[in-house]
């Protein structure tokens, strides 16, 4: 009987240490990853880490080393800031020495430009222009200027002798993406010190945008026993974008039919939607005022309850398509010179906006614009420059 009694006992501890080793790897793998908005996510050129006051499990140092090593190019604020300001520099010099034509300017002349500008010459202007004159991009000469019968002034002058001035290319959308966190944090048995949390986030920051793309967020229980070695590189690897998923550049065309001076007569805007949607949901319906905020500093733009109002007179449908003619007479009734028409399309997974601005006194076409992979705004900022 005392030996069942033992063998009962000993079946009873190996239950309680089985249930308690069940109940351990439950802890442990009930850790929770969330990244969201990966779907259509496109690599940045580069990945600005944010900067860290206090940072006891450094966690931006294990996040750069895990994010390069899943293809992004980190750099921190202040190597973004000098990329920034280099380009700045660069295209506001030349800006300046093609301005002033082949006559060029005085070394002083050019530094006052460049000061108006908002670039100094001793801290970066002097060697932005040396290096063009190194690169056969400018020309420098000296030009003597008697002062006395014995003394003669000598000074530089630069003129710009490119074909081309640089652009600015880092403005363009997802060339910086903006990586930020923060977390909280206790101590751990297996690794001395973990993350109780962590969220962050990814936003666009290129052009002065702050647009966000991608959230995250690691979550673990009080007896959890993931390690920041485990955490930070399996954060990481879920944010890594699908390789197919890249930025396109929009391409734009806007063409004049009239030329130049074709919209001379136009002083007063319609614009209608005509059926459509783009890929990312924004219907046609939606972008008429996208196009009215970007299109009124060159016109005046019909209030939208007049044009109900005239269109319900004639028994028009805003969302339906609409003929020509009947644009025309509800234009003529609006008391506007123009009609732009406006339609958002999706086509094989790629965005299509057409805009197109028709005469209400000839019914001639006076301008036509189509933009690929772009956004209704895109557009219309197209539009504004053409004119």
């Amino acid at each position: 009987m005392a030996e069942r009694n033992g063998l009962d006992c000993i079946f009873v501890i190996m239950l309680r240490l089985l249930s308690i080793a069940f109940v351990f790897v439950s802890i442990q793998t009930s850790a929770q990853y969330s990244v969201t908005g990966l779907d259509a996510y496109p690599m940045p050129e580069h990945l600005v880490m944010t900067n860290a006051s206090s940072d006891l499990l450094n966690a931006r140092g294990r996040f750069i080393t895990e994010l390069e090593r899943n293809g992004f190019h980190v750099i921190t604020e202040q190597q973004q800031q000098q990329m920034w300001r280099s380009e700045q520099v660069a295209v506001r010099t030349a800006e300046v020495l093609q301005a002033a034509g082949q006559d060029g300017l005085s070394e002083d002349e050019l530094k006052d430009r460049l000061q108006a500008r908002g670039v100094s010459w001793s801290l970066h202007g002097q060697r932005q222009v040396e290096r063009y004159v190194a690169e056969g991009m400018a020309r420098t000469w000296v030009v003597e200027t008697p002062r006395t019968q014995y003394f003669t002034k000598k000074t530089d002058h630069y003129a710009w002798d490119a074909a081309e001035v640089p652009e600015a290319t880092l403005d363009a959308p997802h060339t910086f993406h903006f990586f930020s966190f923060n977390y909280t944090y206790r101590e751990s048995l297996t690794c001395s010190n973990t993350f109780s949390e962590i969220h962050g986030s990814i936003n666009d920051v290129s052009g002065g945008e702050n647009t966000p793309l991608i959230s995250f967020e690691f979550k673990q229980p009080l007896m959890g026993s993931a390690c920041p070695s485990t955490i930070v590189p399996e954060l990481a690897r879920r944010m890594k974008p699908d390789p197919s998923a890249r930025a396109t550049p929009p391409e734009i065309d806007v063409q004049l039919k009239g030329g130049p001076h074709g919209l001379d007569g136009i002083s007063t805007l319609m614009i209608v939607p005509q059926p459509g949607t783009d890929c990312s949901g924004v219907n046609s319906a939606d972008a008429v005022d996208l196009f009215a905020m970007e299109l009124i500093q060159h016109f005046d733009v019909v209030d939208r309850s007049v044009q109900n109002l005239i269109f319900e007179e004639q028994q028009l449908a805003m969302t339906g398509l609409i003929r020509e003619v009947d644009l025309v007479e509800a234009g003529m009734h609006a008391g506007a010179q123009g009609i732009l028409t406006v339609q958002g399309s999706c086509l094989a997974d790629r965005a299509f906006w057409k805009a197109k601005l028709i005469s209400v006194e000839t019914s001639v076409l006076l301008l036509s614009a189509i933009g690929q992979d772009a956004t209704p705004q895109a557009v219309a900022q197209a539009i504004g420059s053409a004119l």
